[in-house]
């Protein structure tokens, strides 16, 4: 994979790490509803501004 002209390597890294926390969160709120983690997890990475852009297909 190519990083796009914007980004530096460190960023791409941030944000396939926080795509990868977004994906974990929805997968234990799949599993375990009544878990808060999930929520505290996308809340922490709305506070740093890595929430992203979600798009679908």
């Amino acid at each position: 994979m190519s990083i796009p002209p914007n980004q530096t390597p460190e960023s791409q890294a941030m944000d396939e790490m926080a795509m990868m926390i977004r994906k974990l969160a929805q997968a234990l709120r799949k599993a375990a509803p009544e878990h808060d983690l999930p929520q505290k997890a996308l809340d922490y990475l709305k506070r740093k501004g890595l929430q992203g852009r979600v798009f679908r297909g």
